[in-house]
């Protein structure tokens, strides 16, 4: 019984009831109580009315006694009259010697909880304020698994896992503690999968899931897991703890492809977070001898993106060639930009702008971006003409929106005698390309990374 085995407990009991006469009235009590616990348990009210019919007919002690009125409430309970229950409970955590009286203010909690007369709040309350009446046996399991629970059911994950945490700590051999294992998992599962620990602020989410990181699950669910938080944290510009994530997921989770894919979203951490040396780093220790085509591509600008950052202006070059793609086309607009290759840097603006000036829809923030160093590259190569058409292309689009003032003072040639064109240009040269670096990448934590065999 003491086990957690009531049926076989009941077995051996009926076995061996005939010795009874055989033990003196304390023993004799003990095995009858036991007999009755594991009889409640396991729903067989008519061998606990016998046990305790039997009980009643011995001298038995205080504390023997005090156990056979709590097996009789529970049968009270059991038989649907809680009122009357209850007052037993009551009666016996107030006068019953400490480990029945501890049991039954649980009891008295329970049945409380259930008529509506206590709050979940004022029954963790109490429970709480019991957690050192009675230490050491089933009596804690069951304070600490309820706790959980109810913890649980409030949203204080972080307190109910850690209830349930001890519990199984405490009492690692109980049956019980692989059924509450599961249950933390399924907890976490619904936590770090299916949302619930969204709703949590950013910083509490992540602590949650580090106290608890041994419930991660292994493979693609635990993988995503991870990618989910560290998303997360990349929105609300906590990068180095998205980076912290995903540096542990690289080093003891993934391999192959799975890696390489977790690698590129760190590249993009790292740049986002200012350190282009570590993107580079991590490109390179996860490079992989197959992969797909998409992902060696994005690899590869993320490559060049780090390239730029360090004015490596070539090698970052080099590593574009043969990309066609309008994320190479922008690259290539950063490189010709911080090499100051003007007319490198109009041929690309033209191909990154083709005819957007025939239409009136509102222009995009990169597409402010890329006519005002379109204009910035005609004006510094000389091309006048070049400059007053694109003025003309483009002035009315530009017109009342972000950058238009510095488009206007670039491509006014009328007026270039009164305009420092360098100081102008040294101005404007870093004009929001971090913001738009890292609206582009932010974007792309919205896609899974690719997996393993993909």
């Amino acid at each position: 019984e003491s086990l957690g085995q009531p049926q076989a407990a009941l077995d051996h009991y009926e076995q061996g009831v005939g010795a009874l006469s055989l033990h003196d009235p304390a023993q004799r009590a003990d095995f009858q109580l036991a007999a009755a616990r594991a009889a409640l348990a396991v729903g067989n009210t008519k061998l606990v009315e016998r046990e305790l019919a039997e009980l009643a007919a011995l001298p038995l002690d205080p504390g023997r006694q005090a156990q056979a009125r709590f097996l009789a409430a529970r049968l009270d309970e059991d038989y649907g009259d809680p009122a009357k229950a209850l007052g037993d409970f009551t009666a016996l955590a107030k006068a019953a010697p400490r480990p029945v009286a501890a049991r039954a203010a649980l009891e008295a909690v329970e049945l409380q909880l259930t008529a509506g007369a206590l709050t979940p709040a004022e029954a963790i309350d109490k429970l709480e304020a019991m957690r050192f009446a009675w230490r050491g046996d089933g009596f804690e399991l069951d304070l600490l698994e309820r706790l959980g629970s109810l913890y649980v059911d409030s949203g204080a994950y972080r307190d109910g896992l850690e209830s349930w945490r001890q519990a199984i700590s405490y009492f690692p051999r109980a049956p019980r503690t692989r059924a509450i294992a599961e249950r933390m998992a399924a907890v976490f599962r619904r936590l770090f999968l299916g949302g619930e620990a969204d709703k949590m602020p950013p910083v509490t989410a992540l602590a949650l899931f580090y106290d608890f990181r041994e419930l991660t699950p292994l493979g693609p669910d635990g993988d995503s897991m991870i990618r989910r938080l560290s998303d997360r944290m990349v929105e609300v510009d906590l990068l180095d703890r998205a980076a912290g994530l995903l540096e542990h997921q690289i080093k003891f989770r993934l391999e192959g492809t799975a890696q390489a894919s977790v690698a590129t979203r760190l590249a993009m951490i790292y740049l986002l977070d200012g350190k282009p040396d570590q993107a580079l780093g991590i490109l390179a220790a996860t490079r992989q001898a197959v992969i797909p085509l998409d992902l060696l591509a994005a690899r590869k600008r993320l490559q060049a993106r780090a390239l730029i950052d360090l004015k490596r202006f070539e090698e970052a070059e080099v590593v574009l060639d043969g990309d066609d793609s309008r994320e190479a086309l922008l690259l290539r607009s950063e490189i010709f930009w911080g090499a100051k290759r003007w007319s490198d840097l109009v041929v690309n603006a033209r191909q990154l702008l083709g005819d957007r000036w025939r239409r009136d829809t509102p222009l995009s923030m990169d597409e402010r971006r890329q006519i005002l160093r379109y204009a910035v590259a005609l004006a510094m190569s000389g091309r006048e003409s070049e400059l007053a058409g694109a003025r003309q292309h483009f002035r009315p689009l530009m017109a009342g929106g972000p950058l238009f003032e510095a488009f206007d003072v670039i491509s006014n040639t009328a007026d270039r005698a009164n305009t420092n064109l360098r100081a102008v240009t040294a101005d404007i040269a870093g004009v929001d390309r971090l913001e738009a670096f890292m609206s582009s990448y932010r974007a792309a934590f919205k896609s899974p990374p690719a997996q393993a065999g993909s």
